[in-house]
């Protein structure tokens, strides 16, 4: 028996409105599905660029110390280079150097936040400021008593002392800033591997 035109109409209407419902499904989960790979995508951005955030402030720490022990070891080599010829040139660039050792002692001020290497770098300042009177006293003894006198006072050995205990403090801090960036980057990772697990469609996606 052949449908009625109606009852034929209305079965394709209603076979048209499964189709779309079906479609509509289908596209509103490939809409969630994509905000979900979406929403691992950022959790996966944010780790990277926190961790390199804190890969360049490391950098930047090393690479402050670098200069400031540079800059204590030229000063070195310069008021040696004084004491030996008298060449004021030695003793112009002797201050241009004193200068930049305060300048590079306050630049990692700036950048250090961890409380223990702010603990660190509080031992500095006082040492550096006694490495540099006494350089600065050489060179008097070497101005007003001859080179004679400013070697004996190089052989009391004092700012071999206070050289080494300032190295050893750079080295210290360098050695406690790399830590520190491995251990931040363990915690970045771990944080974004916890948020991602806390979406179970995420976890699935990952996985």
């Amino acid at each position: 028996m052949r449908d009625h035109p109606i009852n034929a109409d209305h079965k394709a209407d209603k076979e048209k409105t499964s189709v779309g419902r079906d479609v509509a499904i289908a596209f509103i989960s490939s809409f969630v599905l994509l905000g979900v790979v979406s929403l691992s995508a950022v959790w996966g951005i944010h780790s990277l660029l926190a961790s390199a955030d804190w890969r360049k402030h490391t950098l930047q720490v090393l690479i402050k110390l670098e200069h400031l022990n540079a800059n204590t070891l030229n000063l070195e080599r310069l008021q040696r280079g004084y004491l030996l010829t008298q060449d004021p040139d030695y003793l112009r660039r002797f201050q241009s150097h004193k200068k930049q050792v305060q300048e590079n002692l306050e630049e990692i001020r700036q950048l250090i936040v961890d409380p223990g290497q702010q603990s660190r770098l509080r031992a500095l300042p006082e040492l550096l400021e006694k490495r540099i009177v006494l350089l600065s006293h050489i060179i008097n003894q070497r101005d007003a008593k001859g080179l004679e006198a400013s070697i004996a006072e190089i052989k009391l050995g004092n700012g071999q002392v206070l050289s080494a205990k300032i190295e050893r403090v750079i080295d210290d801090m360098e050695s406690a800033e790399e830590a520190l960036f491995l251990e931040r980057d363990k915690k970045v990772t771990t944080q974004a591997k916890l948020e991602i697990k806390s979406n179970p469609d995420a976890d699935t996606l990952i996985q």
